[in-house]
């Protein structure tokens, strides 16, 4: 089993997504794909970019057994507890992320964000 690596989505900026979230599905069976309790697992994929990582913004395919109610294509999103996971198969290797929740962001969460976000970087402004 490979390791889970905590992603500091604090670093992230702009974060939206691009699919609509769907259940995943096993290409080989065609039966949806759950987790070791029996959850549907989900995947939305969210457009996003590294704060000081310059213009460059990614997309990732983020999985989560939390089903991302009201999320849609070009949702602004938070995502929790997230996680990046190594793999390899038959010389093939990436990163896999998961995330305990994918939620909307809603105004009062973003101004609670951009708050903190603020409350943050000024500690220290004054040394």
């Amino acid at each position: 089993m490979m390791p889970r690596i905590p992603v500091d989505t604090t670093r992230l900026t702009g974060l939206i997504a691009v699919t609509d979230p769907e259940p995943k599905v096993d290409l080989e069976t065609g039966e949806l794909r759950t987790d070791r309790d029996g959850r549907t697992v989900y995947l939305v994929s969210v457009a996003l970019r590294i704060a000081d990582g310059g213009r460059k913004a990614i997309v990732i395919e983020v999985a989560t057994t939390e089903e991302p109610k009201g999320v849609a294509i070009g949702t602004p999103v938070r995502l929790v507890g997230l996680d990046g996971v190594p793999w390899e198969m038959n010389n093939r290797h990436g990163i896999s992320y998961k995330a305990a929740a994918v939620l909307p962001v809603t105004a009062t969460s973003a101004a609670a964000a951009a708050t903190a976000n603020t409350t943050r970087s000024n500690k220290g402004a004054d040394t």
